[in-house]
C-alpha cells in the first residue's frame, strides 16, 4: 500500500465527521424551524465552513505528492488542520435546538469567541504546517495573506458589529469561493 492509501482514509474521515456535523446541526434547525429566530451570519459561517472542508480535503492530495510521512509524530502535525475543521464546524452552529427555541444571532455573539478562535488557529497552523513539511517553499505572500485573514477574524471576536461581522463573513465567502478554483492538481 502506499501512503496515499494509508493516509487519505483517516483524513477523510475527520473531514466525514466535519461536514456531518455541519449537515447535521442545518438539518436539526431546519427540522424545528418553529422554535428557530434564523440570522443569515451563521448560515454564511457554515457555508465558508463546508468550503473549507473541501478545500482542506483536496488540498491533501497534493500534500500526498509533496510530503513524506514517515512517522506517526508527522501524521500528528499534518492532522492538525482536519482536527481544528472539526472544531470550528462544531462550534459554526447549535448542535441542537432547546425546547425554549433559539435565536441564531444570540447563538452566533456566545459562540463568536470559540468559532473564531478556533478559525484563526486553523488559519495561522496552515502555514507553518505547510513549511514544516515544505521547507523549500517560497511562501512570504502566503504567510502574510493567512496573518491578514486571521487578524480579521481576531477583530470578530472583540467586536460585537453586525456591519464587520457581515463584511468580514462576505469576505471570506468570496475568497474561500475563487479558492476552490485556484487549487488545482497537475496530474
Amino acid at each position: 500500500m502506499t501512503q496515499f492509501e494509508y493516509v487519505i482514509p483517516f483524513v477523510g474521515i475527520i473531514y466525514g465527521l466535519c461536514a456531518t456535523d455541519l449537515l447535521t446541526s442545518i438539518y436539526r434547525l431546519l427540522e424545528q424551524r418553529q422554535k428557530v429566530k434564523f440570522h443569515f451570519l451563521p448560515l454564511v459561517w457554515s457555508a465558508i465552513c463546508f468550503l473549507i472542508i473541501i478545500n482542506g480535503w483536496w488540498a491533501f492530495f497534493e500534500i500526498n505528492d509533496r510530503v513524506l510521512i514517515n512517522s506517526a509524530g508527522k501524521l500528528l502535525i499534518l492532522c492538525c488542520m482536519p482536527l481544528l475543521t472539526f472544531l470550528f464546524c462544531a462550534a459554526a452552529l447549535p448542535g441542537r435546538v432547546p425546547d425554549s427555541g433559539c435565536d441564531m444571532w444570540q447563538y452566533y455573539l456566545a459562540n463568536r469567541k470559540l468559532f473564531f478562535s478556533f478559525l484563526v488557529i486553523y488559519m495561522m497552523i496552515i502555514p507553518l504546517v505547510l513549511h514544516y513539511f515544505t521547507p523549500e517553499r517560497e511562501m512570504t505572500e502566503y504567510v502574510i495573506s493567512q496573518s491578514v485573514g486571521a487578524a480579521c477574524l481576531a477583530s470578530l471576536i472583540y467586536f460585537k458589529n453586525i456591519w464587520l461581522h457581515t463584511g468580514v463573513a462576505i469576505l471570506f465567502l468570496i475568497t474561500m469561493s475563487n479558492s476552490l478554483f485556484q487549487q488545482t492538481i497537475v496530474l
